[in-house]
């Protein structure tokens, strides 16, 4: 059996060849002008965060992060045709949605991966109205991912589950489905302030099929490799 030809990685000179990835976790276009989102927790501690698009390594600056809430808006010279439109007014309990990202790197396959589910709850730990909570499974790496509705439209970034280790421990139970994304509301207010722009929802915007979202997902999400010494 054949085995098929390693991809060849063109470097640039902005990107530091001296670092190395600790880690990686998903973002997102919201723009045609290389705009992307992704947790403040997937970069926080990265000298670079590079992710690699058409056999090239691209790096994502960061322009702006809101520690308390867990975004970061993210900037590259790449210039992505495809993006995702944010829904302004949020989730709605109970509608269906998708998670896109790119879990447990190195151990699942490269490439994209969906999970669907539906809105739990419109707040999260501790009635935190900054986040929604959701049923979809989330892995290490999908944070910064986003959560879409069947419109196709942002209704959050995807950030934490309930760690399992913890509450087994503390509460001697092992929570199933609790997992939590930064509500599109508040994704908006910090775009609104940093002056991104970005595309709301449009007044025809139709439902998908699963295939159809995750196609879009696909092609408007990126995995995000932190790179530090």
């Amino acid at each position: 059996k054949k085995e098929s030809p390693k991809q060849i990685i063109k470097k640039t000179p902005e990107i530091d060849s001296s670092l190395i990835t600790i880690g990686s976790g998903s973002g997102f276009y919201i723009n045609n002008q290389g705009y992307a989102l992704t947790n403040n927790h997937v970069i926080d501690i990265c000298k670079q965060s590079v992710a690699i698009i058409d056999g090239r390594e691209t790096l994502f600056r960061v322009i702006a992060t809101d520690k308390t809430n867990d975004v970061a808006v993210l900037k590259t010279d790449f210039r992505s045709r495809n993006y995702i439109r944010i829904n302004e007014d949020g989730a709605e309990l109970g509608e269906s949605i998708i998670a896109v990202g790119y879990p447990l790197a190195g151990r699942l396959s490269d490439s994209v991966k969906i999970t669907r589910g539906i809105v739990s709850s419109l707040s999260g730990l501790n009635n935190n109205i900054g986040q929604i909570q959701i049923d979809a499974a989330l892995q290490p790496g999908n944070s910064g991912g986003p959560v879409l509705n069947e419109s196709g439209e942002l209704v959050g970034i995807a950030s934490a589950g309930l760690n399992k280790l913890l509450m087994a421990k503390e509460a001697k139970y092992i929570p199933e489905n609790v997992n939590f994304a930064v509500a599109s509301p508040i994704v908006t207010n910090i775009l609104k302030s940093k002056k991104v722009k970005y595309s709301s929802s449009g007044i025809f915007s139709g439902s998908y099929t699963n295939t159809e979202l995750a196609s879009l997902g696909n092609k408007s999400t990126i995995q995000l490799f932190c790179r530090n010494t």
